[in-house]
């Protein structure tokens, strides 16, 4: 099947203009309301999460639960467990197994790798490709400023 062709047409300057402030003030417009939406919905969900915690019941995995018309509110109960490195380290010291129990990382340090190779032209292609340059993009809207160039 063939594609059929584009044909592209030059537009006026103002309508791009038009068009690129158009969608910018609806941009804003949307960021704005994004935000506001998402207050709210925090808000609510730190009320319905103290509603929860005093009127909801525990079931087998001390999870709350609160009955809220046709729906269920939940409270999860969620256990995570760390350990205390630095206490940790210190007992194993005190009671002789420290060399047993701890682990080294060998890792390469970037900026030490670069210190012992600058200036020396003999690694510098090496070097740079051994250095990867990746580019990201931020999009941002400045209120108020009509030009890049002004202050």
């Amino acid at each position: 099947m063939v594609e059929p062709r584009k044909i592209k047409r030059e537009v006026p300057q103002h309508v791009v203009s038009d068009t690129s402030e158009m969608l910018t003030r609806e941009y804003l417009n949307t960021k704005h309301m994004l935000d506001r939406t998402t207050e709210r919905l925090n808000e609510l969900k730190k009320t319905l999460s103290d509603l929860v915690d005093e009127q909801g019941q525990a079931d087998d995995k001390g999870s709350m639960w609160m009955s809220a018309g046709e729906h269920q509110c939940k409270r999860e109960k969620r256990l995570s467990i760390s350990l205390d490195e630095a206490a940790a380290e210190e007992w194993a010291r005190e009671i002789g197994i420290w060399d047993d129990v701890k682990v080294v990382i060998e890792k390469i340090d970037p900026d030490k790798l670069m210190a012992a190779c600058w200036g020396n032209e003999e690694y510098s292609e090496k070097m740079e490709s051994l250095f990867k340059e990746k580019v990201t993009w931020a999009f941002k809207v400045i209120e108020g400023k009509k030009s890049y160039y002004e202050e």
